[in-house]
């Protein structure tokens, strides 16, 4: 089977999910801000090519996305 790209819709929710956790006793800093609103204002057509998701070039085809938003969450307990 072959890797499809999330919809942006579903990486909104991730990303609101992140959001929520890590900035729950403070608010973003204004350029996460100002990153998560430029992001929101690129249509569904060209979310990924979006200059703020970094890509692994590594991988072929490109496969793994990043959006630098902040704090790093440990999911370990």
């Amino acid at each position: 089977m072959e890797w499809q790209k999330p919809s942006p819709q579903q990486v909104w929710q991730a990303i609101d999910i992140y959001v929520q956790h890590a900035y729950a006793s403070a608010a973003p800093s204004t350029t996460v801000k100002s990153r998560l609103e430029t992001l929101r204002s690129a249509d569904d057509g060209n979310f990924f090519n979006s200059p703020l998701l970094e890509r692994d070039a590594s991988q072929d085809p490109r496969r793994s996305f990043a959006l630098r938003s902040g704090p790093t969450i440990s999911t370990r307990t």
